[in-house]
């Protein structure tokens, strides 16, 4: 993700793009040519048994964003006596295979402590989920983090609540945030409410380079509009 933004952001006409171990010459906007960021959600640890394996063997990178409450222990640590942990009947990974991929080249990024409706807490309580998590990564992984996921449906129309968690992102040393709105990032939009493609195994090829090419995009509208629905219908039973 912190590549994909540097270009996407860069005044630079062409630059060229580290992939994996390879180098990519990329050309500017309209050209045809653009990177995709590759993320993921959640800190399953079939990424590390299923995706990661596939990843590295076609020279790819990636984002994971973890809720670092569900990370497991070292193997052999005395710290905690589970061995697994799950979220949502899933299992997770631990702090060692975090450390792996991290080394591997993949960007880990902060997901919250707990995974809560971060919309339905107390500020003091948002505050501590952007801010422990964040120290969680980077006392494990000895390395900065300024990559965060929001978790569940981020809330667009919300604007008081949105621009009070953009004020508290950057207090806590955040440099972008990807939400569940649909549709590219852009030049110049804000890198705190980034937009992204939902893939899914459902996915063929053709739907695939369909969502590239921006023909999902449209699904943006009625999602916006849904979302003012639920707000609105929110607002008056309070």
């Amino acid at each position: 993700m912190s590549q994909g933004l540097a270009w996407l952001n860069s005044k630079i006409g062409n630059q060229t793009a580290e992939i994996g171990n390879q180098k990519l010459e990329i050309g500017p906007l309209g050209s045809g040519v653009r990177p995709v960021a590759i993320t993921f959600d959640d800190g399953f640890r079939d990424f590390y048994t299923d995706a990661f394996p596939i990843l590295m063997r076609f020279g790819f990178s990636a984002t994971m964003y973890v809720p670092t409450n569900f990370v497991a222990s070292r193997p052999g640590s005395l710290a905690s006596p589970t061995a697994v942990r799950k979220f949502i009947g899933r299992e997770c990974l631990n702090w060692a295979e975090v450390e792996e991929l991290h080394r591997a080249g993949i960007e880990i990024g902060s997901h919250t402590v707990h995974h809560p409706r971060l919309v339905d807490l107390a500020w003091p309580q948002i505050q501590a989920e952007l801010g422990e998590s964040k120290s969680e990564i980077e006392n494990q992984l000895g390395t900065a983090v300024e990559a965060f996921a929001y978790p569940y449906a981020f809330p667009q129309y919300r604007q008081d609540f949105v621009g009070k968690f953009k004020e508290l992102l950057l207090a806590a040393g955040y440099r972008s945030c990807v939400t569940t709105q649909v549709g590219r990032q852009r030049p110049g939009e804000n890198l705190l409410q980034i937009k992204r493609l939902p893939v899914n195994s459902d996915d063929d090829t053709r739907l695939l380079e369909a969502k590239l090419e921006g023909a999902y995009d449209w699904l943006a509208l009625p999602q916006g509009m849904l979302k003012q629905i639920k707000n609105l219908s929110a607002q008056i039973k309070l």
